[in-house]
């Protein structure tokens, strides 16, 4: 019995990760489209990194008639408790409309209430993540340099995001993606 039992706890686990691996690759899929379809407002950020989330302005579907997203990313929680939040906004279509939801974008990440809660997706469990820009031939921390932070930034040339897991992934491992702006990338991210 015990070798039944040891068997059914491993394929529930390898199960367990299984999963865990599709929803991280679901999520890196959704961050690679909000890069590719980020814009530069000139009211508020294109793509801004505050070392709590990210946050950008992005094209709204096919059916927002050319309306603006606003979409977060961040973690939430402590160590292996961390989960990887995606929160969008409903699209808008003037400035106003916008200042104020990406004001909303950076209260949830701070302090999520449950109204803004309900516009959040898990993405999965993370330990922790870093986040770098790709300007002026070289990878440098989001929050340094001119021109990062201002309504008129352009969406940065490269963008790398870097995760460690958490369970049931391999913890301590780093995970690294590159992404490349469509429009200096030749289409390829």
């Amino acid at each position: 019995w015990r070798g039944l039992d040891a068997m059914q706890r491993t394929q529930q686990g390898v199960q367990a990760r299984g999963q865990a691996v599709q929803a991280l690759q679901g999520a890196l899929q959704q961050w690679g489209i909000d890069l590719d379809e980020a814009i530069a407002t000139g009211t508020v950020p294109a793509v801004q990194w505050d070392g709590l989330s990210l946050r950008l302005t992005r094209r709204g579907g096919a059916g927002d008639r050319a309306g603006v997203r606003v979409i977060a990313w961040s973690l939430r929680g402590v160590g292996a408790d961390s989960r990887w939040l995606r929160w969008e906004a409903p699209p808008v279509t003037d400035q106003g409309a916008l200042i104020q939801a990406w004001e909303r974008a950076n209260q949830w990440a701070r302090n999520a209430s449950a109204a803004e809660q309900r516009l959040e997706i898990d993405m999965g469990t993370l330990s922790q993540w870093q986040v770098f820009f790709y300007r002026g031939d070289a990878w440098t921390h989001p929050m340094s340099g001119s021109g990062s932070s201002g309504a008129d930034s352009a969406v940065p040339d490269g963008v790398r995001l870097v995760l460690q897991a958490g369970p049931p992934l391999v913890p301590n491992t780093p995970l690294t993606r590159d992404w490349v702006n469509p429009v200096i990338g030749g289409g390829k991210s």
